[in-house]
């Protein structure tokens, strides 16, 4: 867990006011990913809300794996018992990459 919250420092420094302007969109897009992935695993139910904000952000700006975004999107709003907002974002991630597992596998939870 301690490689995950000094990865975690590292991200919210690159992502902070000053030097997120160095990065082009689809890396901030990237980097915002990679921080909610960490923020989720850390199964933090506080960080949740932050990792949605950050997930919602990276796919506005394109990151380079979109289904991933929606079905971590879909997770988040699953953990949050947001269960028709989790059904839309496995939905397109679905849409993005048909054979993602972890999206069907969310799906087959909110039935």
């Amino acid at each position: 867990m301690g490689h995950k919250i000094a990865a975690l420092r590292s991200l919210d420094s690159a992502l902070s006011p000053p030097a997120v302007k160095a990065l082009s969109g689809g890396e901030k897009g990237d980097a915002l990913l990679k921080r909610a992935e960490l923020m989720v695993g850390l199964n933090r139910k506080r960080r949740v809300d932050s990792a949605i904000m950050d997930l919602l952000e990276a796919v506005k700006l394109s990151c380079s794996d979109q289904a991933k975004a929606f079905c971590l999107l879909g997770q988040c709003y699953e953990i949050k018992g947001l269960k028709i907002e989790a059904h839309i974002a496995f939905e397109e991630a679905l849409r993005i990459e048909p054979d993602l597992v972890a999206a069907r596998e969310g799906l087959g939870r909110l039935r």
